[in-house]
């Protein structure tokens, strides 16, 4: 249903975030396929930003890594069978403010930056 109106908003692709590797997708991107959207999957990156994730840099990184290598074998797994794959693209979310458009001061005070006319 929300993918239909997503199409009906004239949307080409919608971007699911983050993408859950221990789930199957396959029934979503067949949704998404007929509907006539394409799919970006998004791994998520949060829990390792997180000041609370407690673990040495090696085990961030191995932990980081493993998991990248699970998110992409999983969604190139749920997209076998397609005739087309209507995974358009990958993206990465950073958990870090990278709003170039305003200063770093005003980020971390959460003010708004300048106004775009």
């Amino acid at each position: 249903r929300d993918l239909k109106q997503i199409k009906k908003m004239k949307a080409n692709a919608i971007r699911l975030d983050p993408w859950d590797i221990h789930e199957d997708h396959s029934d979503f991107l067949q949704l998404a396929q007929e509907t006539g959207l394409f799919v970006i999957p998004t791994f998520d990156f949060k829990q390792y930003a997180d000041p609370d994730y407690h673990a040495s840099d090696e085990d961030i990184r191995d932990s980081l890594w493993s998991d990248f290598r699970t998110f992409m074998r999983s969604a190139n797994q749920t997209q076998d069978g397609f005739e087309k794959s209507p995974i358009l693209a990958w993206s990465i979310n950073y958990a870090f403010p990278v709003n170039e458009s305003v200063p770093l001061d005003q980020q971390s005070l959460g003010q708004e930056g300048p106004k775009l006319k």
